[in-house]
């Protein structure tokens, strides 16, 4: 299964991208958000991890573009904030938040449950 992620700081993207590789996922990474939405169209992962923090776009307005063009996609949040912060950008249609800093096992898992519920949904669609 392919996913993507951005995130502005690149050891932690590749510490997210080993830790997936490992566990058999597909992985795209990007430290620009403004990429984010051309590599979405280009390589249409089933899950995007997206930092909070993003340089030039407001988050929720990222993830409601991602879930107009593919509404099965699962869109992670990866932050520092506590999730009082991230209420609006949760109802632009996030699935998850991961708090950083996250240990190797939340991450696994949060990609593997979002992983198996996507592919639940798209089996139950004619």
């Amino acid at each position: 299964m392919k996913v993507l992620v951005m995130d502005d700081n690149r050891i932690l993207l590749d510490i997210i991208e080993k830790i997936l590789l490992e566990e058999n996922f597909e992985v795209l990474k990007t430290d620009r958000s403004d990429d984010v939405i051309e590599l979405f169209k280009e390589y249409k992962p089933a899950i995007v991890l997206l930092d909070v923090i993003l340089e030039n776009l407001e988050t929720g307005r990222l993830v409601r573009e991602i879930k107009s063009i593919d509404d099965n996609v699962k869109v992670v949040l990866l932050s520092t904030f506590d999730r009082f912060f991230l209420k609006e950008i949760e109802e632009a249609g996030v699935n998850s938040v991961l708090r950083k800093p996250f240990k190797r096992k939340e991450l696994v898992n949060i990609v593997k449950n979002l992983s198996d519920e996507r592919d639940s949904k798209l089996e139950k669609q004619p």
